[in-house]
Formats: C-alpha cells, sequence, structure tokens
C-alpha cells in the first residue's frame, strides 16, 4: 500500500464521531483501499468502513483535525447543559444535531431532548457553547481581521411586522409552523418558499 495521510492507529473525526484507525487494507472486490475504524467514545458501537482510491478521496470522508462539536460534548443551549446525542443530514443541504437535557427526571427516566437544524457548521457555533473542548486561541491578527470584516444588518422595511398587512403576517406565520411541522416529522424536500 502507498502512502496516505493517515496510518493504523492514528485519531481520525467520521460523522461527527472519534474513531482510531484499525487498519488499511486493499478491498480484492471493489479494488478500493479500505479503512477500518474503531470507536473511541463508550457507546458508540459502529465500526465503520471507510473506501477510498486516494488522499483527497479519504480526506472527503474523514477529517483529521477535531470538528468543534462531536458526538459525547457536553454544550450549552439555553442556559441549560446538555449533551450532544446524534448528527443527521436529512438532505438538501439541510442538517440536524440532537441534544439530550442534562436535567434528570424521576430518577433519569425521564429527560428531555431537543432536535435543532442547521446548515453549516459555523452555525452551531452561535447556538452552542461546548463546556469539554475549547479551540486554540487566536491570535490578535486573527481578531483583528474579524473585527475588520463585521459590519451591521439592515432590516428592509417592508419586512418589518407592522408595515405588513394582516394577512400577510399571517401567512408567514403559516408558513413558518408549516415548516416547523415539517422538518419535526423529518421531511426532507423543502419547498423553494422554505429555503
Amino acid at each position: 500500500l502507498e502512502d496516505f495521510a493517515v496510518k493504523a492507529g492514528d485519531t481520525v473525526y467520521f460523522h461527527h464521531e472519534e474513531y482510531k484507525i484499525r487498519e488499511i487494507s486493499k478491498n480484492e472486490i471493489t479494488g478500493k483501499i479500505d479503512l477500518w475504524l474503531d470507536p473511541v467514545r463508550q457507546g458508540n458501537h459502529q465500526i465503520p468502513i471507510v473506501a477510498f482510491t486516494d488522499n483527497e478521496d479519504l480526506l472527503k470522508h474523514i477529517s483529521l483535525e477535531r470538528p468543534n462539536f462531536i458526538v459525547g460534548d457536553e454544550v450549552k443551549y439555553k442556559a441549560k447543559d446538555y449533551t450532544i446525542t446524534r448528527f443527521d443530514d436529512m438532505g438538501n443541504n439541510l442538517k440536524t444535531v440532537t441534544v439530550k437535557d442534562n436535567t434528570e427526571y424521576l430518577g433519569g427516566m425521564i429527560t428531555g431532548s431537543d432536535v435543532i437544524p442547521y446548515r453549516l457548521e459555523s452555525d452551531l457555533e452561535r447556538i452552542f457553547e461546548n463546556q469539554i473542548y475549547k479551540h486554540p486561541e487566536q491570535t490578535t491578527e486573527e481578531v483583528e481581521i474579524k473585527k475588520a470584516e463585521a459590519h451591521n444588518f439592515q432590516i428592509k422595511e417592508e419586512t418589518l411586522p407592522d408595515k405588513l398587512s394582516p394577512s400577510e403576517r399571517l401567512n408567514n406565520n403559516l408558513e413558518a409552523i408549516s415548516m416547523l411541522n415539517r422538518i419535526e416529522r423529518g421531511e426532507r424536500d423543502l419547498d423553494i418558499t422554505a429555503q
């Protein structure tokens, strides 16, 4: 086998989970290289096999860098402590993250959970505060660059609720409720108006 970006024993991230590489072997049937992964997190019993052809293909499937949030992370959400329990890709560029409320009722028999839709990883940083994993501190140069990019968002007058007629406000509210219901049911195909 040729040199790859990873080797047996390395830590990699796949679908927001941490894994150790068990072995890298050639699959005689598919002709591709198989990456066998062992889960690190207790409670994760999946042993994925990632098929790839070269380093570029491999790095589309796995990450060598830890994502900001992985399953098992404790996060602050709505001023309460939650634990991330799963990530799902709903298709159509919409993803969800499921969080479990760390507050238990009736001796742990009842716990609350929320399914939160998002599109980009950066959306998660605005929603959560990670209680366990902190990124290395940014240099002052990086902070200055971010300050220079910041600008105020302008709300257009025609979108203000008091500028809309009652029927337009009702239609907007009905569309929003319909969208939330579809997300809750897990419908993957969103219509154009919902996007």
